[in-house]
């Protein structure tokens, strides 16, 4: 519809007719879109209380809604890592349990190899990042926990260095992973992370770090075979064999440990699952009653609209005819 602003019957009270039949009907228009009024003050009766309480509530549920979504991408990415790790240390532990592979040097050094990398390996499952944040150095997001591998195992050969044995280099890489001093001084993180609120009156907490003694036993069996990888116990085939041996028995005991925690981060899931579902359900009912308040009746917004455009072709039709008059047909 095109304004006939060049008439010079157009008086500043009829223009301002037609815009306020054209504003009504963008108004209209917007709420039979929307199925919400554009005036809601005039919509609660200036009574913004009940409103305001809603929104409120729906701006709980949004922090509640990022707190889950947070904590679900990163117990899920953490249970990912475990089970690279799991992965490495069961196949490690299963082929050192077997006599054939500890039977000669050359088979030794294979599995050691192997060991090392494994090593590598589940080292990198414990320094893994996602969505920016490194999964086990606790509030120190911005942190790998451990050092690269090289750095690792050079400080712990310093704890092994004087071992003439393997029970002597079995008891120095077991103190070393125990001593503040060792392992844990490696540790580059910080303390757990808080528990984040994840419903009204509930919080769920995902605390694993690198210093779980699930990550740090596994760690310790598969550095166990790095070093002898690296030439630990060179010269005395007897005592590499024995302590490969006893590298795979700490595997095999540290697989309770690792269940354990990946069943920890199982309940936490399973929290957090129920509580997103208890919240969306809560969000679905509040966004009802928040649109109940605002609610534009489709069928009255709809014949109030084609009333509205009913009267703008009348305006336009009476600007058109009186456009066409000249003087003298004005004056008769």
């Amino acid at each position: 519809m095109t304004v006939l602003t060049a008439s010079p019957f157009l008086t500043p009270s009829l223009s301002r007719q037609g815009a306020g039949l054209r504003a009504a009907i963008e108004r209209a228009t917007a709420e039979l879109a929307s199925g919400r009024v554009q005036d809601q003050g005039a919509a609660v009766k200036g009574d913004f209380s009940a409103l305001s309480a809603l929104d409120r509530s729906l701006s709980r549920l949004d922090g509640y809604a990022a707190a889950t979504s947070a904590l679900s991408f990163t117990a899920v990415a953490m249970q990912t890592a475990l089970k690279t790790m799991s992965d490495t240390a069961d196949d490690l532990a299963s082929r050192l349990t077997s006599t054939a592979a500890l039977s000669g040097e050359a088979q030794l050094s294979t599995l050691a190899a192997s060991g090392a990398q494994g090593f590598a390996t589940a080292l990198a499952a414990v320094n893994t990042s996602a969505g920016g944040q490194s999964l086990f150095a606790g509030i120190e997001t911005g942190t790998a926990p451990l050092p690269r591998p090289d750095a690792f195992l050079a400080a712990l050969e310093t704890a092994v260095a004087a071992a003439m044995t393997a029970e002597m280099a079995k008891t120095a890489i077991a103190g070393w992973f125990a001593d503040p001093g060792g392992y844990a001084a490696l540790y580059q993180g910080g303390d757990p992370r808080a528990a984040l609120p994840v419903a009204p009156g509930e919080a769920a907490q995902l605390s694993v770090t690198a210093l779980d003694p699930a990550l740090r036993d596994t760690l310790a069996g598969l550095a166990t075979l790095a070093l002898l990888d690296r030439g630990l116990l060179s010269g005395d085939p007897a005592a590499r064999a024995a302590l490969a041996a006893g590298a795979g028995e700490d595997l095999m005991s540290a697989v309770a440990g690792r269940v354990q925690l990946q069943a920890r981060l199982g309940v936490v899931e399973e929290q957090v699952t129920a509580a997103k579902t208890r919240n969306e359900a809560e969000r679905t009912t509040l966004d009802i009653a928040r649109l109940s308040l605002i609610e534009a009746d489709p069928y009255e917004t709809s014949a109030r609209l084609k009333d509205l455009e009913t009267r703008l072709d009348a305006f336009y039709t009476l600007l058109s005819r009186l456009s066409g008059l000249s003087l003298t047909g004005y004056l008769r």
